[in-house]
């Protein structure tokens, strides 16, 4: 069995009025929490969710796999 790492990148789009840019990616990145929270970050979301995958088999790269059950 191989080793892989995977990123997993999901792009959202929000709407927030604000007066300056720190401002306003604070307060995006408030109500994605808050959506999530809810479990209703899917109705933000834009595009499609992109995989990289890397093959770590034989290297170094430290392996901490998540076993959910």
């Amino acid at each position: 069995m191989n080793k892989y790492k995977v990123e997993i990148t999901k792009t959202y789009c929000m709407d927030v009025k604000a007066w300056n840019r720190d401002e306003a990616e604070t307060e995006a990145e408030t109500m994605l929490e808050e959506l999530e929270a809810k479990d209703m970050q899917h109705f933000k979301q834009t595009g499609d969710t992109i995989f990289l995958t890397y093959n770590v088999t034989d290297t170094d790269d430290p392996f901490d796999e998540l076993i959910i059950k």
